[in-house]
Order: structure tokens, then C-alpha cells, then sequence
């Protein structure tokens, strides 16, 4: 399969280290910038590395898209019960206790600890 990724810059000072998905490694970034150059040098990923790229890029999305869904969701159940959105700290408590300080950890829930999660999450809040 034959996939590629191409990082541009307007210009040589804009050339920063972005991590990428554990595309880019600090070690060899520079080895790999290909600016005002008559032959360019390419990363070639072997097969299994470019699984590990492509792993890490749906994971993260994934990551993002639920944790974004998981807001989303307890705002609108926050509405319901108290006809009003949720003050920012008790939202950032919610998902920090979903998540911790590692986000990927959120895949790990089935929908129904979730579900459980945020009941006592809400009546822990209500009981004070």
C-alpha cells in the first residue's frame, strides 16, 4: 500500500517539530525537512510501523470524538435535571474522573459504566 503524508511550512522559520500521531521523531526530524533542496529525502515507514501511524491517528480521533460526545451528553442531562448548563469546573470533574490524565482510558468504558458513572456522578453532586 502505498500512503503518504506531507507536511508543508510557509517558510523555513515556520519548520517546527510536530509530534504528528508518533510520525515525526525528534532524533531525525531535521534529517527529513526538505526546504530549498535538489534531491529530497523520504521516511520510509516499514509495514508494521505504518499500522502503528495509522493506529494512532483513529485512536486519537476516537478519543476526541468521545470525549467530546461525553460533554455533550452530560450537558444535555445536566439541562434536564437543573434547566441550566453545568458550571465548567463540575464538567472538567466529570471527564477528569473518566479519564484521569490519561485520555485514551475513556475507550476503555462500556457504555453502561458510563451510564453508571454519570448517576452517581450527578446524585454524589445533588447529595452535596
Amino acid at each position: 500500500m502505498n500512503d503518504f503524508v506531507i507536511q508543508f511550512f510557509e517558510n523555513k522559520e515556520s519548520i517546527t517539530f510536530l509530534e504528528f500521531y508518533c510520525l515525526n521523531d525528534v532524533n531525525d526530524f531535521k534529517k527529513f525537512v526538505n526546504f530549498d533542496e535538489k534531491i529530497f529525502n523520504v521516511k520510509i515507514l516499514n509495514n508494521n510501523k505504518r499500522k502503528e501511524f495509522f493506529y494512532n491517528i483513529v485512536r486519537s480521533e476516537k478519543v476526541k470524538q468521545t470525549l467530546i460526545f461525553l460533554e455533550k451528553t452530560f450537558d444535555l442531562i445536566w439541562q434536564r435535571m437543573f434547566y441550566g448548563f453545568p458550571p465548567k469546573q463540575i464538567k472538567a470533574e466529570y471527564i477528569r474522573g473518566l479519564v484521569d490524565s490519561d485520555d485514551s482510558s475513556v475507550l476503555k468504558y462500556s457504555q453502561q459504566q458510563i451510564a453508571e458513572y454519570t448517576e452517581k456522578f450527578i446524585w454524589n453532586r445533588i447529595r452535596g
